[in-house]
């Protein structure tokens, strides 16, 4: 931790005095620059000086530049917000928190423009109240469209996971389906090989039949007329013409 009675690093040098006696510094002008920047000289810095350490100058003297420029390194973080230093440290977030202030000046400058363009209607058509109003609710859909990216995000990986479920679901179903139809496949072929056995029992009936007309035919054919029991009107004879009525 720097406290306030700490000389800055800048106000001393290690091993010389030949960068503190020039009118300006490279620290000077490292401390122009961006802060992710001035992070990376001190690191370099101090990294160069602990690991060459006992092989130029002497391993004390090596060491005290690198913990010189640990010194510089803390007072440029002191100085900075902890977003800041996030950002410095984490490359992905600092490529997601770029892409949102592209994002964010993006819709600052709709957002103008919107502005603008409702001044203009606001002074072209100060009696069309409907204009005005389309304009102003335009603008506040840009101002939130920030917390609905966010939420649609959100909304965008639950709705991701919910399709693989359907997804796991309808493999599922179509599995189901699938073994259905193989067993209404089977109950089918089971279902022709009923019909093709009905159908030749019933030819069988048939023929069986035909057989039996064609002998009752005959009998009755034979039959000696003059004998009052074998008349058409007897019983047993009509009986049997009544049945071969019915047989054709």
């Amino acid at each position: 931790m720097i406290t306030a009675e700490e000389p800055p690093a800048i106000a001393h040098q290690v091993g010389g005095s030949h960068y503190k006696d020039a009118q300006i510094q490279p620290w000077d002008v490292v401390a122009t620059w961006p802060k992710a920047q001035q992070i990376g000289v001190m690191r370099h810095g101090e990294l160069k000086y602990l690991m060459r350490a006992g092989s130029k100058d002497e391993p004390m003297q090596e060491h005290g530049k690198g913990g010189h420029y640990n010194k510089a390194l803390i007072e440029v973080l002191a100085n900075m917000s902890q977003l800041e230093i996030d950002l410095a440290y984490d490359v992905k977030l600092a490529e997601r928190h770029q892409k949102l202030l592209d994002r964010i000046q993006w819709l600052e400058s709709e957002l103008t423009t919107c502005q603008q363009e409702l001044d203009q209607a606001r002074t072209e058509c100060a009696g069309n109240e409907s204009t005005i109003d389309d304009l102003t609710h335009e603008r506040d859909v840009l101002q939130t469209s920030l917390v609905e990216e966010g939420e649609a995000r959100h909304a965008a990986e639950e709705s991701r996971d919910d399709l693989a479920n359907i997804a796991d679901e309808t493999r599922e179903q179509l599995l189901r389906c699938q073994e259905t139809i193989r067993e209404g496949q089977v109950n089918l072929e089971n279902m022709h090989q009923q019909m093709a056995e009905m159908a030749e029992e019933w030819n069988r009936v048939e023929l069986r039949e035909g057989v039996a007309v064609e002998v009752i035919t005959g009998l009755l054919r034979l039959l000696p007329q003059d004998n009052p029991e074998h008349s058409p009107e007897s019983k047993p004879v009509a009986d049997a013409r009544k049945w071969l009525q019915g047989a054709k």
